[in-house]
């Protein structure tokens, strides 16, 4: 593809911005800039913005790609003036935020060019206007979404889109209506609300007490009502039926709590604020992967320090794979069920969002999560689809949660996600007459078809092990008679142990679980969620791998199923206690104690890598620091996760000089000496928490490149500083 002349037609903040970033990517032959405003041209050609400057007639003939900058209901008046002018082939794409009005438009004033036509439309912005405000980075890691033509030419929609990635920018693709109605909610209507409330407070005779006394959050809030206004009302007219829908249920929403507040009704306020809280929290954690899925800007890198020995007592935060369950079968279930210490990370976080979607209450107050249970038949339709984020568990969970219900669903995920085949799920699903859709890899998005009348049948799970099972399991629950599955042994039973607690019709042996459908609904409980495998596996490495230490781990989940990796620890020398604990919930729990020692080389059987999934990346990074060789049967296990851990593993120890061997499903792993180097991650934070195992007693630097979102695993990482342990962030 030769570099393009580009003519871009309105120099304000996003055509000129648009200008100087194209111009410095090298990715334009040329930068042509129109502007109304003579004054305009001038400034662009005085800042380097544009190349040339001049009149329509004058540049429009050299044009091979067409930018329309202005604002929406003025492209008709540019396209009738400039389009007699305009190559044959030359490509037209715009940057308004209303799509429709500008589908409308060319398809009535220019059909004949609708192959060379790409709508499209940068999220992105200042309050700031004109061409002085121009930025080059200001597409910089920000969507823009392009929302091609049926007729549009795949080599048009290419041009524009290189342009645009040339500015760093993560370009999408999105129908013109499904744009202009996800942009009506998110932005539309957001400034709508900021003008009229700015101006209502202007307009009070006490204006300057209350302007003068706002906190930052009203500042915030407001800060977009400084926007264009000639821009915002073309916008609301060209896209009054979305943004109308959006305000009336707004209206509505707002009208029956205005009711509330009048009643005092504190439950129906504290239940609008918990789902809006739960809703923000999710937002945050998709703009911060969001972010980290951006190939451009600077690159982060992650640092461990121990300052000290590891010393006292610490009480892991509720284990996440134990949360999942617990809400979504406390949902299920006839009444309250209260929990504390619920695990309050990304994925747990994607669950509970989706489950106030489908009608669900759910309340946390301090450490206690309180959900009213709806029973199977209580689930409500959601509104629109449901986003699991990167969680693959709520996205297995809740396909057999809403395979019998009466309505569709569709269950939306990340990228990331988007490579995990679903099939070994959804097949055995199909021979108990579910109607699932899949995306178009065998994976996300999944539309979960209602109104089944499921039947039992005898199924195999896949080699996922409990996460495999679990929507089985849901689905058996919800279904006549009783389905035998049949499964990898030695595999998580979380979802087994629930099941029978709550009083579900549930008989296990190895191998193989049997569930009763149709029975009496679950009952609710209350209990304590046991402390997360995952983080004690960490927290004991390191204190084995750091002298002088000893640590108490307190409430661990025990679950036999998940005890592995403390087992095989024992085994190569690791001075490590068990104590049995008490029972929380359906799941026993131990109390650990831990000190500095010196590792040796151990064979770990097939059977225990099957039951330690999510710990067996910390096995192997322990591996790197034992004496002579550790060999590890059945990681097989690993490739099942998305990030392909186990590559990522053995590329970073080659890195460091340790060597590793892959003979069939067994893993071999030579003891030694650790040298420095720069290790990636993946992006997969899972995986960063063992690799900052190989920053351990190790002398020469480590620097972890792409770890992913630690927060979204632990929101609590942080404080681990008060343990002696510092993670640093850092960008490089």
């Amino acid at each position: 593809m030769s570099a393009p002349s580009v003519l871009v037609v309105g120099l304000g903040l996003i055509g000129a911005s648009f200008a100087l970033a194209v111009r410095r990517s090298g990715r334009a032959r040329e930068v042509l800039g129109y502007d109304a405003h003579a004054e305009s041209i001038d400034i662009a050609l005085d800042r380097g913005i544009i190349d040339r400057g001049g009149r329509l007639a004058e540049l429009a003939p050299q044009a091979d790609v067409l930018m329309l900058a202005v604002p929406v209901l003025a492209v008709r008046k540019v396209l009738a003036e400039i389009e007699s002018y305009l190559p044959e082939h030359c490509v037209i794409t715009d940057v308004g935020s209303v799509k429709r009005e500008f589908d409308l438009c060319v398809r009535e004033q220019i059909p004949h060019r609708l192959p060379y036509v790409v709508p499209g439309h940068p999220i992105a912005g200042a309050e700031k206007s004109g061409v002085t405000a121009a930025k080059p980075d200001l597409f910089a890691k920000h969507n823009v979404i392009l929302t091609p033509l049926s007729q549009s030419l795949p080599e048009s929609i290419e041009q524009v889109r290189n342009l645009w990635e040339g500015c760093h920018a993560h370009v999408v693709e999105m129908p013109v209506q499904r744009h202009d109605e996800v942009l009506a909610a998110t932005s539309h209507v957001p400034h709508l609300l900021a003008f009229s409330l700015v101006d209502t407070l202007a307009k009070a005779p006490d204006n300057h007490d209350v302007f003068h006394h706002a906190a930052g959050g009203f500042r915030d809030f407001t800060r977009i009502a400084a926007s264009d206004p000639v821009m915002w009302r073309d916008i609301f007219v060209a896209n009054k039926a979305a943004t109308l829908a959006v305000l009336d249920r707004f209206s509505n929403d707002l009208n029956t709590l205005k009711q509330a507040i009048a009643a005092e009704n504190g439950d129906y306020m504290i239940d609008v604020f918990q789902r809006a809280r739960t809703a923000r929290n999710q937002f945050a954690r998709i703009l911060t992967q969001r972010a980290l899925d951006r190939t451009s800007g600077p690159r982060l890198r992650v640092t461990l320090a121990i300052e000290k020995a590891l010393a006292g007592d610490l009480y892991p935060t509720g284990d996440r794979v134990t949360s999942h369950h617990a809400l979504i079968l406390a949902a299920l279930a006839d009444g309250e069920s209260q929990f504390d210490s619920l695990a309050q990370n990304e994925s747990v976080l994607a669950t509970t969002q989706a489950l106030q979607e489908l009608g669900v209450e759910i309340h946390q107050d301090d450490h206690i999560t309180r959900v009213k249970g709806v029973g199977s038949e209580g689930f409500t339709e959601p509104s629109g689809d449901i986003y699991v984020a990167e969680s693959s568990t709520s996205l297995r969970l809740l396909t057999g949660l809403l395979v019998s219900q009466p309505f569709t669903a569709r269950l939306t995920a990340s990228k990331r996600l988007e490579q995990l085949s679903l099939m070994p799920m959804v097949a055995p699903l199909k021979q108990m007459n579910a109607h699932i859709e899949l995306g178009p890899r065998y994976s996300a998005p999944v539309t979960v078809h209602g109104r089944n009348s499921l039947h039992s049948a005898t199924v195999q799970a896949g080699s996922g092990g409990g996460l495999e099972r679990g929507p089985l399991m849901l689905a058996a629950l919800q279904a006549k008679g009783v389905t035998s599955i049949r499964h990898l042994p030695n595999t998580p039973d979380h979802m087994e142990r629930w099941l029978a607690y709550m009083g579900a019709g549930v008989v296990s042996s190895i191998g193989h679980v049997q569930v009763a459908g149709g029975g009496e609904p679950l009952q609710a409980k209350k209990c304590q969620i046991p402390g997360d495998t995952l983080l004690a596996g960490f927290f004991a490495a390191l204190a084995i791998l750091t002298p002088g230490s000893e640590v108490q781990l307190h409430n661990i989940s025990m679950n036999p199923t998940r005890s592995a990796l403390f087992n095989v620890l024992q085994r190569m020398g690791a001075l490590l206690q068990v104590s049995p604990g008490k029972l929380f919930g359906p799941e026993p729990t131990a109390n650990i104690t831990v000190r500095a020692s010196e590792l040796s080389s151990t064979h770990v059987a097939e059977f225990e890598a099957a039951s330690m999934v999510h710990e067996l990346p910390l096995l192997i990074a322990l591996a790197a620091h034992a004496q002579r060789e550790t060999t590890i049967a059945g990681v097989a296990v690993l490739r099942d996760n998305l990030s392909d851990r186990l590559t990522g593993l053995m590329t970073a120890l080659a890195k460091l000089g340790i060597q590793t061997e892959l003979h069939g499903d067994v893993l071999s792993v030579q003891g030694g000496e650790l040298s420095g180097g720069v290790i990636s991650a993946q992006n997969d934070p899972v995986l960063t928490i063992a690799l900052m195992l190989l920053q351990c007693r190790n002398d020469q630097l480590v620097e972890i490149t792409e770890p992913g979102d630690l927060s979204g695993l632990y929101p609590e990482w942080p404080n681990w500083s008060q343990f002696g342990v510092h993670i640093r962030e850092e960008t490089v």
